[in-house]
């Protein structure tokens, strides 16, 4: 699935209000493109930057990426789960 499918596959299975996920679950509150990272780096995609606190990957936005979710091209982006499963993005430059 390319990029732009999978962001709008996101969009029809989450409520999402202005780039936000609002349902409940783990990636309530997130940013629209937590999930389609958060599933690159369960395919052992991005780099590995886990620690004691537990899993993490980071990621370089690419175009289609930056189309797709309007993020900034060449951004880094990580996803990391926290202790209550919620899985959590942040964007690092």
């Amino acid at each position: 699935m390319n990029v732009k499918d999978f962001a709008q596959n996101i969009r029809e299975k989450y409520d999402v209000v202005d780039g936000i996920i609002r349902n409940p679950g783990r990636f309530e509150g997130e940013c629209e493109w937590v999930p389609y990272y958060w599933e690159l780096a369960l395919n052992g995609e991005g780099e590995d930057v886990s620690d004691v606190s537990g899993f993490a990957a980071r990621f370089t936005v690419d175009y289609e990426e930056s189309d797709a979710f309007g993020l900034e091209c060449g951004a880094m982006v990580e996803v990391f789960q926290d202790p209550q499963w919620f899985v959590i993005g942040t964007v690092l430059a």
